[in-house]
């Protein structure tokens, strides 16, 4: 019997090639959306430190143009949080399609192989009754050789005995 062969082996080598790649996007996506909140955990503390440094300026003796400078400066720091805050949404959603398309590939990639591991089973249960119908066979043909000589010794004693009466 010829050995096993997939024939949907190049299909199932390309699935696993995509699903390795759905899966290092996954990784990326993730490292992407850490790097995002890293960096709105830093706007989310420089901010909060300009509002304390505004608070203590407006105690006391107030310099207009250093509380200005200050306002514009927390302005800025809370453009820079809601740019963090975007782009932690987008990391987010990212990371949501990367898990969805990896999700998608590694289901692909199981199909495949629940698929080849059913067809080598069909083929093993193939195999093994090619086998055992073989040594059937053989067990057949020695019964048949078994049977052919046990007759052929009794005509050669019946023809004996023949021809001792015959004398």
């Amino acid at each position: 019997m010829k050995r096993f062969s997939f024939n949907l082996q190049k299909v199932a080598d390309v699935r696993e090639l995509r699903r390795r790649i759905a899966e290092e996007k996954l990784g990326l996506a993730l490292g992407e959306k850490v790097r995002a909140e890293g960096e709105l955990r830093r706007a989310i503390s420089e901010e909060e430190r300009v509002r304390k440094e505004i608070a203590g300026m407006t105690r006391g003796i107030v310099d207009t143009v250093l509380v200005t400078c200050a306002f514009r400066y927390r302005t800025r720091a809370e453009e820079e949080l809601g740019r963090c805050r975007e782009l932690v949404r987008q990391a987010e959603a990212r990371l949501e399609a990367a898990r969805e398309e990896a999700l998608k590939r590694i289901t692909e990639h199981e199909v495949m192989l629940r698929l080849r591991k059913r067809r080598f089973e069909a083929y093993m249960d193939a195999y093994w009754w090619e086998y055992s119908k073989t040594l059937d066979e053989i067990g057949l043909l020695g019964h048949v050789r078994r049977e052919r000589f046990s007759l052929a010794g009794e005509d050669r004693a019946s023809r004996h005995e023949s021809w001792k009466e015959g004398r």
